[in-house]
Order: C-alpha cells, then structure tokens, then sequence
C-alpha cells in the first residue's frame, strides 16, 4: 500500500490514517458514483453498492452490521451511513430499519436518489415519478441522463451548496428517516454531503 492509500480496516491498522472513517452503504450505482466525488478529496471515504436481492431498508441494516464488522469500523470514531430510497421502502419497513440502525446513520430520499440530483438545478416541490425526473436532468445536462455514468463534470461545488440550501428548506438535518417518508418530495442527503464537506474543511482540503 503506498501512503497515499487508506486503508479501512482495523486489521491493517498500522497503515490506517489515525482520521475517522466515513462507511457509505447505497442501493445501486447513481447513488455510489455521487458519492465517490467526494472520494477524491482525500477523505477516508467508502462507498459500497449493496448488490443482494434483500435492497431494503432493513436489509442494508444487516448489510451494515457485516460491513462494519468487515472494515473494523468503530461506531465511536467512526461513522455509517445508509443510503436508500423512499419508493421501495413502506412505512412499516422504515420502521423496523430506524429500531435496527443503533449507530448507524439513515439518509431516505422521497421518491429517489434523482430527487436529490434535481435539487442540484432548481429548487422542486412536484412530486413526480423517476421517469419524469430522469427525463428532466437530460435536459439539464445536455444529454441522456443515465444512472451507470452520473453526473459527471456538472457536479460543481456550486450546485451542490445550492442542492443542500433547497434540500434545507424541507427537511432539517435533524430529522429522521420516517419525517422524510411522510413528506413527499425530500430528501436527507444534504445532512450526509454536509458531513463530508465539513470533514474536508476541518482536515485544510482544497475545494
């Protein structure tokens, strides 16, 4: 490993930077592409797409509990966070993920993840379906919006201090998993990118 590396796990610990860890777990591939961005700011960031048929809310708890356990995380140096969507997930079944989540820290976008993509455009309060929401971010982006690629160069810091401020309007960084699927559309992404932003200015990144 050369030193520019970071190692995750508590088993390779000699070369694990003293700094926090930041484990993300999401449901598909948009959602860990977004994230990665933030990868490249030097933080000790990880970002894992869960892949099982098991891709609800409480099925990336148990996913959660065996990453940690995986990269030797410590809940109290370190941080978890899950990321899923409001429309594969019913009440009940948010319900049972907020008992689960312990140190864990859940981050619903109401419908999906695109519904925070948008908020990097325009400030939204229709709530419409992914299809619609896909079609709008082609336009915005000049071409056809497809999850495997992202958004790419458009992801500007710009946009995404004013996705947060739109996103803030909604929601509190205080509220929890069950207030954002009661409230449609919105999201809890701005509480987790503001973590990540705050951990660049803390550690003296460029951005």
């Amino acid at each position: 490993m050369s030193k520019n590396e970071i190692s995750l796990g508590r088993r390779s610990c000699a070369s694990r930077e003293s700094r926090s860890v930041v484990l993300i777990l999401c449901e598909g591939e948009s959602e860990k592409l977004y994230l990665e961005h933030f990868k490249k700011r030097g933080s000790p960031v990880k970002v894992i797409a869960c892949r099982s048929k098991k891709r609800n809310a409480t099925g990336m708890m148990e996913n959660c509990r065996m990453r940690m356990k995986e990269y030797g995380i410590d809940p109290k140096a370190d941080s978890v966070f899950a990321v899923f969507d409001a429309d594969v997930n019913d009440v009940d079944n948010i319900e049972k993920a907020i008992k689960m989540s312990q140190d864990v820290h859940l981050c619903l976008t109401n419908p999906c993840f695109e519904y925070w993509l948008i908020l990097h455009f325009k400030d939204e309060r229709r709530y419409v379906s992914e299809d619609t929401m896909e079609a709008e971010l082609s336009v915005f982006l000049g071409h056809r919006y497809v999850k495997s690629s992202g958004l790419g160069r458009e992801l500007t810091e710009d946009r995404i201090s004013a996705a947060i401020e739109r996103a803030s309007k909604i929601l509190s960084k205080d509220d929890d998993a069950m207030k954002c699927k009661n409230t449609a559309p919105s999201t809890m992404m701005h509480g987790l990118v503001t973590h990540l932003r705050e951990r660049d200015t803390d550690s003296g990144a460029v951005r």
